[in-house]
This record gives structure tokens, sequence and C-alpha cells, in this order.
């Protein structure tokens, strides 16, 4: 497996109120509108689960679901449907009552011949997230 880490960051909320928001994914639905159609298509989630359509690198469709919640702390996420298989990690850490941190970690199944070339797109699209998430009104 690959793994692959966002920076730290910071938000100015607490840590339950960002965990509250990142484990409902109902809740994708006020920054969908900031997550460019040539980038990621067709998504659609409820609470648990999200699909989603990468046309980059003939990626195609992909189906995410959470399939663990430690309160406050850690988001796990599993790829039910994904050319490679892949888990995420959202970890939250309160740094005070009105701050947290936030990193996103990956673990990815990629074939030798592909590590390189998808590397840097995977990182890169794990710190657009990341920015994503510590931009958002908490």
């Amino acid at each position: 497996m690959t793994e692959f880490k966002t920076q730290t960051g910071r938000i100015a909320a607490p840590a339950c109120r960002v965990f509250e928001v990142l484990s409902d994914w109902n809740q994708l639905e006020k920054i969908k509108e900031k997550i460019p159609e040539s980038k990621l298509r067709g998504l659609e989630f409820d609470a648990d689960s999200c699909r989603f359509v990468i046309d980059s690198y003939g990626v195609g469709e992909i189906a995410l679901c959470i399939s663990e919640r430690n309160p406050c702390s850690v988001i796990k996420i599993k790829a039910e449907q994904s050319p490679i298989d892949f888990n995420a990690i959202i970890s939250i850490e309160e740094e005070n009552p009105e701050v947290c941190l936030l990193t996103i970690g990956l673990e990815a199944a990629l074939p030798f011949m592909l590590k390189h070339i998808l590397s840097p797109s995977i990182q890169t699209g794990l710190d657009k997230i990341l920015n994503l998430l510590t931009e958002y009104s908490y």
C-alpha cells in the first residue's frame, strides 16, 4: 500500500462540531457547488456513502462509504467501488475548545507501474480536499 498524508489544517471550530459535519455526508450538499464539474461529476450521497465519476486518467465511477466513526476524532472511509483499492482516514484533533486540527491520510494499492504517475495527482487531490474542508464554515 502506498501512503499519502496531508499537512495539518487548522479549523476555527470545535472538534466535535467538525466531526458532526464531516461524519454525515448529507452535509456535502453545502459544498457541492464548490467542486468543479470538470473534476468530479455525478456526485450523489447519503449520510454514510457517496458516488461520483472522475474522468481523469480514465478512473470512472468511485463509491465510498464511512466504515467507522470515533466521535469527535476519527472518520474512516473505504472504497466500495474503485479501480484501485484504498482507505482514507480523517483525523480531527482538538487544539483548544474553539479550534481543531484536521489531517487526511490515504492508503492505496497502487500498481508499481502507476505509482509514479498517479501519486502526484492523488496528493494534490487530498491537499485540495483539505483546503476545502478548512475553508468551510462549520
